[in-house]
């Protein structure tokens, strides 16, 4: 039999193994809590840094369909304003082709300036309606002053062409001036607040 002694030492040392056991199982399952525990943090911090990057994509996408359909919108407006005054032009032309020489010796014919001028009228007001208005003409108001003069007909049609365009041309730049201020205004919306205002074309 072993002595006493031996005894003691021998459950001395059992004792201090299993202190050792206990200290290292629990450095193991802290350090698996400290591993998991920084995984969920980095698995976080990736995860919002993704959100980061894709919410200013997506406004990004947002502000460039927007500024495509004012774009697109536009272009329409326009050409049915070049359509317009290129109508304009050719009422003006058959409208004084249709006034017919003087006979020898008789008084010239009157050119139809009421029609002419309500033509014309016409197109100032359309460019004045034009949403925003940078420029506003003034409508053709004259009266007659019972001082007749002559003119060529084709000079009086030349000078009633060059109007109509200079319409045209404003009215043009109308357009495209509150195409402008519309699209600032939109993708500054979108990008500051993530919406557009409810005058902005779908940004989608």
């Amino acid at each position: 039999m072993l002595g006493g002694d031996v005894v003691t030492r021998i459950r001395i040392i059992v004792l201090v193994m299993a202190i050792v056991v206990i200290v290292a199982s629990v450095a193991l399952i802290r350090r698996g809590g400290e591993t998991a525990g920084a995984a969920k943090v980095t698995a976080k911090v990736e995860k919002a840094h993704a959100q980061s990057i894709v919410e200013p994509r997506a406004d990004e996408r947002a502000a460039a369909t927007v500024t495509q359909s004012i774009a697109a919108r536009t272009v329409r407006i326009d050409a049915a304003t070049d359509a317009y005054i290129k109508t304009t032009i050719e009422d003006l032309r058959n409208a004084l082709a249709a006034v017919p020489p003087a006979a020898a010796g008789a008084a010239l014919p009157a050119a139809p300036v009421d029609r002419l001028r309500d033509q014309i009228n016409a197109g100032i007001d359309r460019a004045n309606r034009s949403a925003d208005a940078a420029e506003r003409l003034t409508p053709l108001s004259a009266k007659p002053t019972g001082e007749p003069v002559t003119i060529d007909k084709g000079i009086l049609t030349e000078v009633y062409e060059r109007l109509a365009e200079a319409v045209g041309a404003v009215w043009r730049g109308n357009t495209r001036a509150a195409a402008v201020k519309l699209e600032r205004r939109c993708t500054l919306a979108i990008l500051s607040i993530g919406r557009a205002p409810a005058d902005c074309p779908a940004a989608h």
